[in-house]
């Protein structure tokens, strides 16, 4: 006497939507993570603009050092809560310190800087060049 023995019916194979679990907490993950980036990135960049200008700056005009001073003290005063009553040697010797990694010729160019504000000379390209990369190595 035969089984009376019927086909097993599968269930249908499981659509690709609605996703995981899993899937939602990584999607949810990576957009948090790209929030964090561009807010991160919204944060510093009016510091890169504002260094990019006055890079600018000392590029186009080329500046004496009295000028160049100024413009450097207005920049870390600004965008490095540098203290304001810093001047002549005490404000390159802070300027060294917040600059890691300068190479000793740089930081012997900025010496220059402790007393621009009282000397007329004409401009010093390799003042000029120390600045700029004192500003490219600065962090905010």
């Amino acid at each position: 006497m035969p089984l009376p023995l019927e086909d097993i019916i599968l269930p249908p194979p499981p659509g690709s939507w609605p996703w995981a679990p899993g899937i939602w907490m990584l999607v949810i993950g990576a957009i948090l993570c790209m929030l964090w980036g561009l807010r991160a990135l919204a944060r510093k960049w009016p510091f890169w603009r504002a260094r990019g200008a006055v890079i600018r700056h000392i590029r186009d005009k080329q500046p004496p050092p009295a000028q160049l001073n100024r413009a450097l003290h207005a920049f870390a005063c600004r965008w490095l809560r540098a203290p304001a009553a810093l001047s002549g040697q005490d404000w390159v010797d802070w300027m060294i310190a917040h600059a890691p990694g300068l190479p000793p010729e740089t930081s012997g160019a900025l010496e220059a800087l402790a007393e621009s504000p009282y000397a007329g000379v004409p401009a010093d390209p390799q003042l000029n060049r120390a600045a700029l990369l004192w500003l490219k190595r600065v962090q905010p």
